[in-house]
């Protein structure tokens, strides 16, 4: 019998030590993800290359070896303030920290440290995959008409597969996600109200595998976060946002998108500092759009940790 593509399951939970196996057990450990990928066996490839008589290869053997995985999941809030969102998981393993306002809100900054890490488990058909210490880095994608959701990426640990059935989801107070537009999505950039056709972020993370005596791990060594945000173009004589790009200016972005601050579905994605980055013009269903790199910057203050705050309220 054959595993059918449709016969996919993902469950992820965080991890007390680093790399030890807090294996997901529950319907809550199952998230509700899609475009899930899995390279169930990464590794250097290496061969013997032993003196022989006659041409051809030697024996090869795998070094490192280790998993990668990526996977999508739609933004929502946690369905009450001061719950964490359902795609909590992979956003704060991307090296991001959460502060709980108890009935208010829930806020994600990112650090720098390599944060929390999670065991997650990857059923394809029957066949169990569990992953340990996985990290990675994340992308925010907001697209209207569509449903906003973040993207992970990232590595773990390679175990052995097993047989096991899989863990029905539950799905008991579920949030479901709004779509990017004019009814739940406000955009600001500069202090300008603008026309938000689309807006992408990305964490940047540098993430890699580490394989030495005495370790064997994910690690983030950096980040170099960026997004690219696409508006309707406006007169330039209402706001030039060439010259403002050409002048280096930092200043605020932010978007807001749900049902209502304070609803449990309501996301505000705070950027204190961004420079505009070689705007250009793109078509946008027959009109013209702008099309902005966005260069990301910490605060004012030397603290840093605070180039993109989310706020789910």
């Amino acid at each position: 019998m054959f595993f059918r593509a449709a016969e996919a399951t993902l469950y992820a939970k965080f991890e007390a030590t680093y790399a030890t196996l807090a294996a997901p057990a529950v319907a809550a450990d199952v998230l509700r993800v899609f475009d899930l990928n899995l390279k169930a066996l990464e590794a250097d490839i290496q061969e013997d290359e032993v003196a022989q008589s006659a041409w051809g290869n030697s024996e090869a053997f795998h070094v490192g070896e280790h998993v990668s995985l990526d996977f999508k999941m739609y933004m929502t809030g946690g369905g009450d303030a001061g719950t964490e969102p359902a795609w909590a998981i992979p956003y704060k393993i991307a090296g991001n920290a959460v502060t709980i306002t108890a009935d208010t809100d829930a806020t994600y900054n990112p650090i720098s440290a390599d944060g929390s890490s999670a065991s997650i488990y990857v059923n394809i058909g029957g066949n169990r995959h569990p992953i340990t210490g996985v990290r990675g880095t994340v992308t925010g994608h907001l697209d209207a008409k569509k449903r906003p959701y973040i993207a992970f990426k990232g590595l773990g640990l390679f175990n052995p597969a097993a047989a096991k059935a899989t863990i029905n989801p539950d799905l008991t107070g579920i949030v479901h996600p709004v779509t990017v537009g004019k009814d739940y999505t406000t955009c600001t950039l500069h202090g300008v109200t603008v026309n938000m056709v689309s807006y992408m972020f990305d964490q940047g993370n540098d993430y890699k595998f580490i394989d030495v005596t005495g370790y064997k791990g994910i690690d983030l060594d950096d980040r170099k976060p960026k997004g690219e945000l696409v508006i309707m173009a406006p007169a330039v004589a209402t706001q030039d946002w060439f010259e403002v790009a050409l002048a280096g200016t930092a200043d605020a972005l932010i978007i807001e998108h749900g049902t209502g601050e304070g609803d449990g579905n309501h996301i505000r994605i705070e950027e204190q500092r961004v420079q505009l980055i070689k705007p250009d013009y793109v078509k946008v269903e027959g009109k013209w759009g702008l099309k902005i790199g966005i260069h990301t910057l910490p605060g004012e203050d030397t603290a840093g940790n605070d180039e993109r705050l989310i706020i789910v309220s």
